[in-house]
């Protein structure tokens, strides 16, 4: 266990370690287990814990294949999950009109109704409609509460998943390639500006990895991590494809405005 807590950040260690502690659980009672919502970076430590962990495996849904959020089952190898067993609901949220309704709009609303974020999973806005995927024991209660988001008085529906409205995929591809892996020079790249003006971003409180505010210009980077910057979008670390003879990073980004 203290040789794969080496690959995590001590931030990141109880979860690690629940993880773990789940795993051993499966293996030894064999009774499945089901996480709430995981952001990718949780995704990726999930997989990597139950990697090693013998007689058992992992499944992750989302409501549909490119979730960023994702439920997980870990289970027996020799199980298998329906995806109707990952326990979510879809929700449609009805107006009258839309008028520059932002994500951070829907998730502050229903975050404002007292829930916490593991039980909200992606929330899909195209021009036409506003669709939140929930766990299902929430359902009912957000159905009854959720009344206005912004200045928009809504009322929530639940929605069969025939009518699960995927907006186009907005990530866009990014490969760069850098010095090292550390915060700063990730950020630099990712804003095209020099690594003095990205240590100011970052040390500015501008920076957040994992939806949480990162203020150390070294912290090194891992596969999985998400990196919003104020006022240049979202980023999302996906792999290390090698390193380049001058041993750089050649690696692989997506992009959402």
């Amino acid at each position: 266990m203290e040789q794969l807590e080496q690959h995590f950040r001590p931030e990141e260690r109880p979860f690690v370690e629940r993880m773990a502690e789940w795993a051993e659980l499966v293996r030894e009672r064999h009774h499945p287990r089901l996480t709430p919502f995981l952001n990718p970076r949780e995704q990726l430590i999930i997989r990597s814990v139950v990697g090693h962990a013998p007689d058992v495996k992992v499944k992750l849904w989302g409501g549909f294949q490119q979730a960023e959020r994702k439920r997980a089952w870990i289970i027996p190898d020799y199980l298998d999950v329906t995806w109707d067993e990952f326990q979510l609901a879809l929700l449609n949220i009805k107006a009258s009109q839309w008028v520059n309704v932002t994500h951070r709009d829907v998730l502050g609303s229903l975050l404002g109704m007292g829930l916490k974020r593991e039980v909200v999973g992606d929330i899909l806005i195209t021009p036409e409609t506003i669709q939140v995927i929930v766990v299902r024991e929430m359902e009912e209660y957000i159905r009854l509460h959720l009344t206005r988001i912004g200045r928009h008085q809504v009322r929530a529906e639940k929605a069969d998943w025939s009518a699960l409205t995927v907006p186009e995929e907005e990530w866009q591809a990014v490969t760069a390639i850098v010095s090292s892996l550390r915060l700063d020079v990730i950020v630099a790249e990712c804003t095209r500006q020099s690594r003095a003006k990205a240590v100011q971003l970052i040390e500015s409180g501008r920076v957040k990895v994992n939806w949480k505010v990162e203020d150390r210009p070294a912290e090194v980077l891992k596969e999985g991590d998400t990196i919003s910057i104020k006022g240049y979008g979202r980023f999302l670390f996906q792999e290390i494809d090698r390193k380049t003879r001058k041993d750089k990073f050649r690696i692989h980004l997506g992009f959402k405005k």
